[in-house]
C-alpha cells in the first residue's frame, strides 16, 4: 500500500504537491492520499471550499493516480 498526506489545503497546492510526491517516490499510483492535521474551523472552511484540497484528490481518482480521495484524518484534531 502506497499512502501520503497532505498539509496544504487549496486544489491548486494540493494538486502540484500530490504530483511532486509521484515523483519523490518514483510511482505513477497512490492507494491512498488524503489531508493531514485540519486543526481549525478555518482550515476546514478552506478544505471544503470550491477550490479546496478535496478537488485535486477527486481529480486524481479520476486519472488513475490514487484509489480514494480522503477528507482528512484525526492526526492533531482539536476538540476530538
Amino acid at each position: 500500500m502506497v499512502a501520503e498526506k497532505t498539509h496544504e489545503r487549496s486544489y491548486e497546492d494540493a494538486w502540484r504537491e500530490l504530483r511532486r510526491s509521484l515523483e519523490l517516490l518514483d510511482t505513477k499510483y497512490f492507494d491512498t492520499y488524503q489531508l493531514h492535521a485540519v486543526n481549525t474551523f478555518e482550515e476546514l472552511e478552506q478544505v471544503f471550499s470550491e477550490k479546496g484540497a478535496p478537488r485535486a484528490f477527486i481529480e486524481a481518482r479520476e486519472q488513475g493516480i490514487s484509489a480514494e480521495d480522503k477528507s482528512g484524518d484525526c492526526h492533531g484534531a482539536q476538540g476530538t
